[in-house]
């Protein structure tokens, strides 16, 4: 008599031995047509069963949006890991993936009753939040567009390099991937400053950690020890790009 598939195992038969192989196979090929053939044929239906089970075990339902809202975007998010993932460990991609997932529903769930508890707040005392003083320590004033986009531009090449010839500036993994995030946010940096067209020139760090926090998965804590050595290039590129202007 043969033994008896658990539980476990009928959960995980849509994320066999077979879609494990697809994401060796997607993260080693160039051609992004096949690329996308892989995706779209194995992963895709893979991880929408995987955070369709993420949710629903761990009961993580997000009260303000539909099922398939949440679905779609833990995906999108997902889809932000696949680079990350490293073959050669002996990680499983459905660990990690199903770990990505579980923590980014979590932050999200936990975001949406930071909110309702911030407006209860607020409607109790309306001036507790007064926008001047509450981000007074979060913002960084830039007079010059030129001198902006200078820094900006400066500084996204100089994490490039970090993390190009990472041994050479001792970067550990999460350093690494901290850099990337980086990277990714000053490919978009507009979004980080509020109301650029009318001048304002605010650099938000609360938006910047938010955003840190959301791409990484890591806490506050972990992010300020592992962004370290770029905030010190920053400084450094800050002084430099002065000089030039």
């Amino acid at each position: 008599m043969g033994r008896k598939r658990s539980a476990n195992s009928e959960n995980r038969i849509y994320f066999s031995d077979k879609e494990e192989q697809a994401v060796k196979d997607y993260l080693c090929e160039t051609d992004e047509r096949v690329k996308s053939i892989i995706y779209q044929t194995k992963l895709h239906p893979a991880f929408v069963k995987l955070i369709e089970c993420v949710i629903k075990r761990y009961k993580l339902f997000l009260p303000n949006e539909e099922f398939r809202e949440t679905s779609e975007d833990c995906i999108g998010f997902i889809m932000t890991k696949l680079d990350m993932f490293h073959t050669d460990k002996k990680t499983k991609a459905y660990s990690y993936f199903g770990t990505c997932a579980k923590h980014y529903v979590i932050y999200r769930l936990k975001k949406y009753h930071d909110n309702l508890l911030r407006h209860d707040r607020y409607d109790s005392d309306p001036n507790l939040y007064d926008e001047n003083e509450r981000y007074a320590d979060e913002e960084y004033s830039l007079e010059q567009d030129a001198y902006l986009q200078n820094l900006v531009e400066c500084f996204k090449n100089r994490v490039n390099a970090m993390i190009k010839y990472k041994s050479m500036f001792e970067l550990n993994e999460n350093e690494v991937m901290i850099g990337m995030t980086i990277v990714e946010l000053l490919n978009n940096w507009e979004v980080f400053f509020d109301e650029i067209e009318k001048s304002s020139k605010k650099f938000n760090k609360e938006s910047i950690f938010y955003y840190l926090r959301e791409m990484t998965l890591m806490d506050n804590k972990e992010i300020r020890k592992y962004i370290k050595k770029y905030i010190n290039a920053y400084n450094r590129i800050k002084e430099e790009v002065k000089v030039i202007l």
